[in-house]
């Protein structure tokens, strides 16, 4: 059985309005157990779900298919959508502009809670949601419970009205306090605004060569650089943790200016501590590319005022993830202390207690 969600996204059209910052039209598939499904919004405003057994057969009887806008599935809240008896049903968004999650409940007794990976914000990139991942243990990360994004400084007035229903308790900020001062956060009514400063001791020193002449090899030096140096940003990392403990198992935002670096890393630390497995992780990860186009466009207005380099290879280089970045940190991980466990335990002091404790609160069965 292949642990394993991904995503497939088509570029949004001039037809259509946006959502999900320039995506549209897209698919999350969710493998649970014996369960695959893959879920479908579509531009007319549809939800497509079809759905088979991990041997590629429909084995798992009736589907009867609920909404609702807690994530949990208590069975208390959970609004009837309909009743299938074939492996696919198509239904309209039963309450448009919302976030809401959708519980399958099969006769086979696979219980199965699908929801959008990427959030349909206009006014931010890369804002997703990292339930539904499968655990090692054959486990699922809990929806609606940890998030990763990119800047929130210009949240539309409809994209705050849509994440204040998701009870943020805590956003907490990657960037260098210069960037805060130039693009600061809009607020959320509930959410304590956290700075959590990943480069404070080697932003210079990573950005040292005159950047209008780089090319594509001396971008990715200098991002394998930035992700070994995150992993020695071991204050800030112990204070991320710490934010999403003390958040008790309500929601937490972890983002920096695109959502894909330092946020990238971050975000790797807290999976794989809850159980999440690597090949997870680094799919996770590669999640950011899906936002290039946008990220280039960002590039090309501000790389002449700021003097960056304007090099097509250059340009490839940082404004996507590549593995190579981030397996770098976990190299030298391995490199400084043998295993990302020992990291967890020796740098983070994040003991085996800890994990227990943050399983609990983001991983269902618990």
């Amino acid at each position: 059985m292949e642990h394993m969600e991904h995503e497939h996204m088509q570029r949004q059209t001039a037809d259509h309005p946006p959502f999900a910052a320039g995506l549209n039209s897209y698919e999350t598939i969710v493998q649970s157990g014996a369960a695959r499904i893959r879920f479908t919004r579509r531009t007319d405003g549809t939800l497509h779900f079809d759905w088979q057994s991990d041997d590629g057969e429909n084995r798992l009887g009736r589907t009867n298919f609920y909404w609702s806008k807690n994530p949990v599935d208590d069975g208390a809240e959970a609004i009837l959508l309909g009743t299938a008896d074939g492996g696919s049903f198509t239904v309209q968004d039963p309450a448009p502009g919302s976030r809401v999650y959708f519980h399958l409940r099969f006769d086979s007794g696979e219980r199965v809670i699908v929801a959008d990976r990427i959030l349909p914000l206009e006014g931010t990139l890369n804002f997703r949601d990292l339930g539904g991942y499968e655990t090692t243990d054959g486990r699922m990360v809990k929806w609606g419970r940890l998030y990763r994004s990119g800047e929130l400084s210009a949240l539309t007035e409809e994209d705050r009205d849509y994440l204040e229903e998701l009870g943020i308790v805590r956003v907490c900020d990657l960037r260098r306090p210069d960037e805060l001062a130039k693009k600061p956060n809009r607020s959320l009514s509930e959410a304590e605004q956290v700075s959590v400063d990943l480069m404070r001791h080697f932003w210079n020193s990573a950005f040292k060569h005159d950047q209008k002449n780089l090319g594509y090899e001396n971008a990715v030096e200098i991002f394998k650089f930035l992700n070994r140096s995150f992993v020695h940003a071991v204050e800030a990392l112990q204070r991320l943790f710490q934010q999403v403990l003390e958040a008790q198992g309500r929601p937490v935002v972890v983002h920096c200016a695109q959502g894909k670096d330092r946020t990238g890393l971050a975000i790797a630390l807290l999976l794989y501590a809850i159980g999440v497995p690597m090949e997870t992780i680094m799919k996770d990860y590669e999640l950011s590319n899906l936002f290039y186009e946008a990220f280039v466009a960002q590039h090309e207005q501000e790389a002449e005022a700021n003097q960056i380099s304007s090099d097509p290879g250059f340009v490839r280089a940082i404004m996507s993830v590549n593995r190579e970045y981030l397996q770098a940190a976990f190299d030298e991980i391995a490199d400084k202390f043998g295993t990302i466990d020992r990291y967890l335990e020796e740098s983070l002091t994040i003991d085996a207690a800890k994990r227990e404790h943050l399983r609990k609160l983001l991983v269902d069965g618990d």
